[in-house]
């Protein structure tokens, strides 16, 4: 723009100095021209942006990892008389690295009209990215000054669901008497536990008297029996950890360990297996737990992992999980990361008398194993490698790794 201005400024004085020279009515006007046209176009720009607006539209703003997203900016003019040259810069922001993207676009509009910048990616990767209009400018046809339009401030969110990928058996050996300290009970079915009333009914025959329910009895004026509670079994743990890492294969490394855990819990909540899902969650410092009981946690979990943050291996889910929970006991723990630190083995290993404690390795190549045979029987914690670029074979194998846990 600065360029344009030279220019013209240039030109004005071209025009100025032939008008003198020469002395004709044709180069007066043509002075007068040069000197009114950068004022009627200052104030055409003016009312032109009084009657633009700069606006998300997006067809598609959550798809499966694999489909094309579509999403775009539009730009409406309500007036035949507006126009000009619009300018366009866009930021992006990917949640779990908090990388930063910009983009610019430019083009025109010319009066009443509808237009729209159609932008497409391929969800190759999946994650969540915010998309801001950083600035949206329209500038007069001789690109002498420019406007800020009136653009939406609320980011656009773009979010790539992972892919739930097929286990035939989930590596975990069921205990029904390794319950959590957070016990949790049946709301369908009755059972044995006088802890947790489940309901109260009409004597039937065959009920022990031992169950009567007197008081109520007594206002009845009818035998009232006690169903006692049923404690479900929630002792099984899956621990994400999303530790930051560089390279070409830390997009791989980060969207395979979020796949592969809720891969694992997807396939418990089909044999209905309840399950508590944790993570770390860096902008509170703490870990975030979920009791996975049916599909409805299974995508609010998903909405939760993939907008959390990488962080730094100072922290993590294992320290700040095992020292809030540490009153709870599990009988199965299963642990994916892409490294497993001195500090997490050690805090894992208290568990190992109560719990089969398992790490999946998350790895890109084929890498040295974190663990070896004497490590893993000192520590109570088997090593199962799932590579990121052939995870599907790899989560379907994982049946036959609960005979191997330790």
């Amino acid at each position: 723009m600065l360029r344009n201005r030279v220019l013209y400024f240039l030109f004005v004085l071209a025009a100025l100095y032939l008008a003198i020279m020469y002395d004709r009515h044709s180069l007066s006007v043509l002075l007068l021209f040069a000197v009114l046209l950068p004022g009627v176009s200052f104030l055409h720009l003016w009312y032109s942006r009084k009657r633009l607006s700069c606006r998300w539209y997006g067809r598609s703003r959550t798809v499966q990892k694999g489909e094309p997203l579509s999403f775009g900016v539009t730009l409406v003019s309500k007036s035949g008389a507006a126009g000009g040259f619009f300018m366009l810069e866009l930021e992006s922001r990917e949640a779990f690295n908090g990388q930063n993207r910009k983009q610019k676009f430019q083009g025109f509009l010319l009066g009443q009209s509808r237009r729209e910048l159609r932008l497409q990616m391929d969800a190759v990767h999946c994650g969540v990215t915010q998309v801001w209009i950083r600035s949206a400018k329209l500038c007069d046809w001789l690109r002498l000054f420019s406007v800020t339009l009136n653009a939406a401030k609320e980011p656009l969110e773009l979010t790539v669901l992972p892919k739930l990928h097929l286990v035939e058996q989930p590596p975990v050996k069921p205990n029904p008497y390794a319950l959590s300290g957070e016990e949790v009970y049946s709301a369908h079915r009755a059972g044995d536990d006088p802890a947790e009333l489940f309901g109260v009914r009409e004597y039937l025959p065959g009920d022990k008297l031992n169950r009567a329910h007197w008081k109520l009895t007594a206002k009845q004026d009818a035998l009232m029996m006690k169903e006692l509670g049923l404690p479900l079994d929630c002792s099984t743990v899956l621990l994400v950890e999303l530790y930051e890492s560089n390279g070409q294969a830390a997009i791989a490394e980060y969207e395979a360990t979020i796949e592969a855990a809720l891969s694992v819990s997807a396939k418990l909540l089909e044999e209905g297996r309840m399950h508590y899902l944790a993570w770390y969650q860096p902008e509170n410092g703490s870990e975030c737990r979920l009791r996975m009981e049916s599909e409805e946690q299974l995508y609010e979990a998903i909405g939760f992992l993939l907008r959390v943050r990488c962080y730094p291996k100072t922290v993590g889910v294992v320290p700040f999980y095992l020292e809030r929970r540490f009153r709870e006991s599990y009988s199965n723990v299963l642990y994916f990361s892409r490294e497993l630190t001195e500090r997490d083995r050690g805090l894992l290993s208290q568990e190992k008398k109560n719990a089969y404690l398992t790490y999946f390795h998350i790895v890109w190549n084929d890498s040295e194993r974190t663990l070896s045979e004497d490590e893993e029987k000192r520590y109570g914690i088997r090593e199962y490698a799932l590579h990121a670029e052939r995870l599907e074979q790899e989560l379907r194998k994982l049946g036959r790794l609960s005979d191997r846990l330790l």
